[in-house]
């Protein structure tokens, strides 16, 4: 029943307070909420933390040419919104990825001569550490930062794209 509206009942919820999980010899936890409205909307807020970057580039398919290693932890919460203008869901979020220290690494011979040049152990390492933050915004992320550090390069921008 809606309190404020007589007669009125609110479409039904379900609610998921404590979801676990593992991922990629990580841990993964969090919270959903969906409402069987017309249109039926949800809202899903989930941690990683300990997620394990080499199982991970395995599993998306990424093989052996992407070298990645260490552990990334994140947060991302997805909600679908009608949209005022035509009523349809429209999914809605945000993020936040970080790997504070790991291995990022098989780029060109380039990088351990620019590695011997600052007096480091040449290796094919070319990021040690990574942030991201990004939002969605129906079929489009934007990612509002993306820091790549290395001790020989490090690059940072942000941008957008289509899903």
């Amino acid at each position: 029943r809606d309190p404020l509206r007589p007669g009125a009942f609110e479409p039904p919820t379900i609610e998921f307070p404590d979801l676990t999980a593992t991922l990629y010899d990580g841990t993964l936890g969090g919270e959903a909420r969906v409402t069987l409205a017309d249109p039926p909307q949800y809202r899903v807020w989930l941690t990683a933390s300990a997620v394990r970057l080499d199982d991970l580039a395995r599993n998306l398919g990424l093989g052996t040419g992407a070298e990645l290693r260490g552990l990334a932890q994140g947060r991302v919460l997805l909600e679908s919104k009608p949209d005022p203008k035509t009523g349809l869901a429209v999914l809605t979020g945000s993020g936040q990825v970080d790997v504070p220290s790991g291995r990022m690494y098989n780029l060109p011979v380039l990088l351990p001569l620019l590695k011997l040049l600052k007096l480091q152990a040449p290796d094919q390492t070319a990021f040690e550490e990574a942030h991201a933050t990004f939002e969605l915004a129906g079929d489009r992320v934007t990612v509002t930062q993306l820091d790549l550090i290395g001790t020989a390069v490090s690059l940072g921008g942000s941008g957008e794209l289509d899903v």
